[in-house]
Formats: structure tokens, C-alpha cells, sequence
């Protein structure tokens, strides 16, 4: 039986994700899931690494109440520099999801593309 050294047992523990800028995740209507958690600060910690001036992440996962099928709905609110952008906020029929892990992906998807557009304009204002 070999023994573990204290390095050794550390290296083997999951690196949890660098996020450069307090957030929030909450869930409103549902029940919260660690690993639900875990798949966002996944993704908080990619937008970190794109743009390193987030200000402020708010991230809220909720189940409406009505008696159809089971959707989920993901809003995040994202703050840089100027502006706050924001997914989720119109409940569109195709925001709702029946799978909690793909209505995460689609919100973080949308965000992206927001954050990618904003830091673009900035680069493009800094130019002239």
C-alpha cells in the first residue's frame, strides 16, 4: 500500500476556477445544486480571462411557476466599466430551457457575445 504525501493528495484535489471579480449566483424558485454552482463559476471564470475589468457578476437561475412543462431561465447581469450588460431579461420562448445545464450554456453564450461587442467598441474607440 503506497502512502500519499501532502503534495501529492493536493495536486490531486480539482484547481477551483479564477474569477477576477465578485459575483453572485442565486436561485429563485429551485433549489440550489453544488454542481450547478460549480458549472457557472466555470464560466465566470472564462469571461474573467477574456475582459479583466468586470466589475460585478449577478447570475440568477429560476423555474417559473406555471403548470407546463419544466423550463429553466438563466439571467445574468454582467457590470464593466460604463455599462451593465444583461441576458435573460425578456422571457422570449426560446430562453427557456428544459435542461438546467443548457439553459446555463445559452445565457453564458449570449453574455459573451455582448462582453466580445462591448470590449470590441472600446478597442475601436481607443483607435481614433
Amino acid at each position: 500500500m503506497k502512502e500519499t504525501t501532502t503534495a501529492e493528495a493536493i495536486s490531486e484535489v480539482p484547481e477551483t476556477p479564477t474569477i477576477g471579480f465578485p459575483y453572485d449566483i442565486s436561485f429563485a424558485d429551485s433549489e440550489t445544486s453544488p454542481a450547478t454552482v460549480e458549472r457557472i463559476e466555470t464560466y465566470l471564470a472564462k469571461l474573467s480571462q477574456r475582459y479583466d475589468r468586470i466589475t460585478d457578476c449577478r447570475v440568477i437561475v429560476r423555474i417559473p411557476h406555471n403548470h407546463g412543462p419544466k423550463l429553466f431561465h438563466v439571467h445574468i447581469q454582467l457590470d464593466v466599466p460604463g455599462k451593465r450588460l444583461a441576458v435573460g431579461r425578456d422571457n422570449e420562448p426560446d430562453d427557456s430551457h428544459s435542461e438546467i445545464q443548457t439553459a446555463i450554456k445559452d445565457a453564458f453564450q449570449k453574455i459573451t457575445r455582448q462582453l466580445d461587442d462591448f470590449t470590441k467598441i472600446r478597442k475601436e474607440h481607443k483607435a481614433h
